[in-house]
């Protein structure tokens, strides 16, 4: 085997795509993600390589002359844990089926962020930052995914476990569908949204169309999302990439902003109908011909209950806006005719699990953030 480091170089960056499309292209769970939108993170011009002090390096093994494998280090000077501790991550993982391959290329990556870059503590995957993908699939895999999801070969846990690390956190999928089950879940949040609507608060469904509004979400995400784990400044422009890549699935009148009697952003919601056969059919590309077997594709059968939020000094108000908010987002779904809905992604120790409560229990789905600190 033989392993290339590169910071930048279009032909090695092309095939980190290609083998990642090869690896996967038999597997009718897999969305392929934008080709171009891939491409354009292993370039000089974006924003994590723009920012001082950030350092990367990428790797690519081959065997019997075929690429077999790829990682990438990265070092962020605003990533630290909750107790001050700055992390190197790991991203960009792909593998063959062969952990000599994979521990080969954690004990480069890996060397690098401690040796080159003074870095004992290190989580994976994480591509750059949080904002930007995140966590393995743990369990769920016979699930049908969803736009959005971290997805990835079922052996890769196995392979960072072997090589010593660690779950750090964990998250839950939970998909619940049938007359009166979801009625029955958001049954018990109706008082206090009336509650707020009589002491007036707004909820207002986002226009995505509008920079604005746009502005809105994005201050509302970041500042409900401060305090958590491994969160990092997120500034506006990089939102509006981000955001790019949903604006053709997000429907606005699943994505709210609610308003407190004074006008200021008290919670936020995203929901969208699941696109990810309209997404599957445009086979990783983004020409006319893409776009137009999305439009063909595009039906949904469930909706992907993706983010909810609070302010925290509602939080620290004990309003229950959070409650009322997945009150007002479900009676906006359920109106539409869908009758499933997947709660996506929610951490261990978040308030959307207390919200859901004992349905909990049957979620279907576990991603995982790994540590590495020795």
């Amino acid at each position: 085997m033989a392993i290339q480091l590169f910071e930048y170089n279009a032909e090695l960056s092309a095939a980190f795509a290609m083998f990642r499309e090869g690896l996967y292209r038999d597997d009718p769970n897999w969305i392929p993600s934008s080709r171009h939108a891939l491409l354009t993170q292993f370039a000089p011009e974006f924003s994590f390589y723009r920012k001082r002090g950030n350092r990367h390096l990428h790797f690519l093994t081959t065997a019997n002359g075929k690429v077999a494998g790829h990682v990438s280090a990265f070092v962020s000077q605003d990533l630290k844990d909750r107790d001050g501790t700055p992390v190197g991550t790991l991203g960009f993982f792909e593998c063959v089926d062969d952990y000599s391959v994979a521990g080969d290329l954690l004990d480069h990556a890996t060397a690098w962020l401690r040796k080159e870059n003074k870095l004992a503590r290190i989580w994976a995957p994480v591509d750059f930052d949080i904002w930007h993908g995140y966590r393995f699939m743990t369990r769920g895999f016979e699930e049908k995914t969803f736009y959005g999801e971290p997805y990835n070969r079922s052996y890769y846990p196995g392979f960072f476990t072997r090589f010593g690390f660690a779950v750090k956190k964990t998250w839950d999928s939970l998909e619940r569908w049938a007359p009166g089950t979801l009625e029955k879940i958001i049954a018990r949040f109706e008082p206090r949204y009336r509650k707020l609507l009589d002491a007036g608060y707004r909820f207002k469904s986002v226009d995505l169309s509008q920079a604005n509004d746009r502005r809105q979400l994005c201050a509302a995400l970041t500042r409900s999302y401060h305090g958590f784990l491994g969160v990092t400044p997120f500034e506006f422009d990089e939102f509006e990439r981000i955001m790019g890549q949903y604006l053709r699935v997000f429907e606005a009148r699943f994505t709210n902003l609610i308003y407190d009697p004074l006008g200021n952003v008290a919670a936020f919601s995203v929901a969208y109908p699941d696109y990810s056969d309209a997404i599957r059919a445009m086979r990783g590309r983004d020409d006319l011909w893409a776009r137009l077997r999305f439009y063909h594709h595009r039906r949904a059968e469930r909706v992907i209950f993706y983010m909810i939020g609070a302010m925290p000094e509602e939080i620290e108000g004990h309003h229950g806006v959070g409650g009322a908010t997945l009150f007002h987002t479900m009676r906006q779904i359920l109106a539409a005719g869908f009758n499933s809905v997947l709660f996506a992604i929610i951490a261990d120790d978040s308030a959307g699990r207390r919200q859901l409560g004992d349905e909990m229990r049957f979620a279907q789905r576990t991603y995982t953030l790994y540590e590495l600190n020795r």
